[in-house]
């Protein structure tokens, strides 16, 4: 099941690109855009080894700091895309086994984003916050040691060989974009990357280096970051034309597809 939505999530992807999206208001034409994104958050994990499910328990001794870098294309008004490359580390507890990892994490991801405000209010390019979603695909490496809490003896570990361990996962959130002015953004964003491939060799089981035989292990990653658009030849970075006035009810999201 997660394969297939994962599929689903891909196709969309490698779509649109070549899709096209347009201000319908005299000679106004939305442009596609390039930008930079770098943010920066909490990690954590999600899985076998672990002392709390709320995110908020976790922060005193299950959570960890990580850093991403992302190019981002505005291709449409609802739909952009976005290859990220992402570091981090992981940490977590379970007392009642009495058990404990770290983990490093390199992942890099392609994900598409859909502009929920726009869908819902229509296009703004002067909008002050607009949210979106997000979901795509990835390959997380990974290195492991799980200790005991008592004795902080080895007790297993993965990809500490050399080789890190790799994995399909799938990163899947919301997020929100402050504007400040045309070029400059500042971004939330929680993602939550679960680990698609279980079917060889418990792969998608041994983040925590705990394998159980459910294929239950992510790690979410609540980040605060900063965007930058760059101008283009129409001299502008929100790519309108502001001698006219948009009229975003005529905006039809159909046609981004």
């Amino acid at each position: 099941m997660h394969i297939r939505i994962t599929i689903i999530g891909l196709i969309i992807i490698l779509i649109a690109p070549f899709t096209k999206g347009q201000l319908y208001s005299g000679s106004q034409v939305f442009t596609p855009q390039i930008g930079v994104n770098i943010s920066a958050g909490a990690n954590q994990f999600y899985g076998d080894v672990q002392q709390e499910s709320n995110p908020f328990s976790k922060i005193n001794n299950e959570t960890e700091a990580a850093f991403s870098l992302n190019a981002i294309w505005r291709l449409t008004p609802v739909i952009g895309a976005r290859g990220q490359v992402f570091y981090g580390q992981l940490t977590s507890i379970r007392t009642d086994r009495n058990k404990y990892f770290i983990a490093d994490i390199f992942a890099y991801n392609l994900v598409a984003t859909f502009d929920l405000s726009t869908l819902v209010a229509g296009y703004n390019p002067d909008r002050f916050i607009s949210f979106y979603a997000l979901g795509g695909i990835g390959l997380s490496n990974w290195r492991t040691t799980l200790r005991a809490i008592d004795t902080d003896a080895q007790l297993a570990g993965n990809g500490l060989s050399g080789d890190w361990t790799t994995e399909i996962t799938s990163p899947f959130g919301i997020g929100a974009n402050v504007r400040i002015n045309d070029n400059w953004y500042i971004t939330m964003e929680n993602a939550l990357n679960y680990m698609v491939n279980a079917d060889r060799d418990g792969g998608g089981d041994m983040l925590d280096a705990e394998p159980t035989g459910t294929n239950n292990d992510a790690y979410n990653y609540f980040s605060i970051g900063i965007s930058y658009f760059f101008l283009n030849g129409n001299g502008g970075g929100s790519q309108y034309n502001r001698d006219h006035q948009y009229d975003a009810d005529k905006f039809d999201c159909s046609n981004s597809f």
